[in-house]
């Protein structure tokens, strides 16, 4: 994607964030902390569609103030059509939810392919075959290419997808994992 289709989709994702975090808000100074019935759906809905889209946004989300969102926006709409660079924090989380997605492509694919029963070397054609359809394997750094990414998503350090794709981050961006989680969710993290 070029940056500008980057920023064009963070915008969309701060739009619906920013909506959902002012209802949240708005229900909670009127002292409603749980929803029932038919507006539970829709925001179980709106959460579902968010996480699909964005992968780990729910906790962007969780963390960030509607005051934080709209800024992020603001930023964002600014940018002028066709500009080339982005903010680090905008970069940061635009490939964090993109690897998320992809890793949790690869792990619901590997949930398909039993790799409880097969060794994942006999997935090494179909895992091929499979390259821009639900991954793209240009988007992580060599060393984790080939199987040895469907072996880390089949065992996550720490047992968790994010966890690896927070590993991959710091290699590319050269940053510590907690920092670059205080860009992507905007609090500090030890």
């Amino acid at each position: 994607m070029t940056s500008n289709e980057i920023k064009l989709a963070l915008e969309q994702k701060y739009r619906l964030m920013l909506v959902m975090r002012l209802e949240r808000e708005a229900l909670e100074s009127r002292g409603v902390f749980k929803l029932s019935g038919e507006p539970a759906r829709q925001r179980r809905q709106s959460s579902k569609a968010l996480a699909d889209a964005f992968p780990g946004a729910l906790k962007e989300l969780d963390t960030q103030s509607s005051q934080a969102l709209e800024q992020r926006l603001e930023r964002l709409e600014r940018i002028p059509a066709g500009a080339v660079d982005l903010p680090d924090w905008a970069q940061v989380c635009w490939e964090y939810h993109a690897l998320l997605k992809q890793a949790l492509a690869v792990k619901a694919w590997l949930g398909k392919n039993d790799v409880k029963s097969v060794p994942l070397a006999s997935l090494e054609n179909d895992w091929r075959e499979a390259e821009g359809t639900f991954y793209s394997i240009g988007d992580w750094p060599v060393p984790y290419r080939g199987t040895k990414l469907l072996a880390l998503i089949a065992k996550p350090p720490g047992g968790r997808l994010s966890q690896l794709v927070w590993e991959v981050l710091e290699e590319r961006f050269e940053l510590p994992v907690a920092k670059l989680r205080h860009l992507v969710f905007g609090v500090e993290y030890e």
